[in-house]
């Protein structure tokens, strides 16, 4: 994987809510175990064991607060996410603004606005 350093150093400004997102996408994962464990547990009783729906019920409860907290956590992430992302957009936007502005419009005026 190749990827431009100095997308690294945008990071700097961000580093706080950048690690929130990853812990957060981190917290979400082991969610995501959780539940896959309430649910083979809650399967396995019933089905193998011959459990009913009564002596289930703590696992269906938890496995409803792990969804939720799944869910939350998931849901956290992606706005600490689109912050970051937005925050290094604007960055790098009025970046190549100044930089538009620096080389003057004898430069930009022979140039289409994509190709700038």
């Amino acid at each position: 994987m190749n990827f431009d350093k100095r997308l690294i150093r945008q990071l700097h400004s961000v580093r706080v809510t950048f690690a929130l997102a990853v812990i957060l996408g981190l917290g979400a994962g082991l969610m995501l175990i959780g539940q896959a464990y309430l649910l083979a547990q809650t399967v396995s009783r019933v089905f193998l064991d011959g459990h009913d729906l009564g002596d289930v019920s703590d696992l269906l409860v938890g496995l409803l607060i792990v969804a939720v907290l799944r869910a939350l956590l998931l849901w956290s992430s992606e706005i600490a996410a689109h912050h970051v992302a937005g925050h290094i957009k604007t960055t790098l936007r009025e970046q190549l603004f100044a930089h538009l502005i620096t080389l003057g419009p004898a430069y930009t005026r022979g140039e289409r606005s994509g190709e700038l």
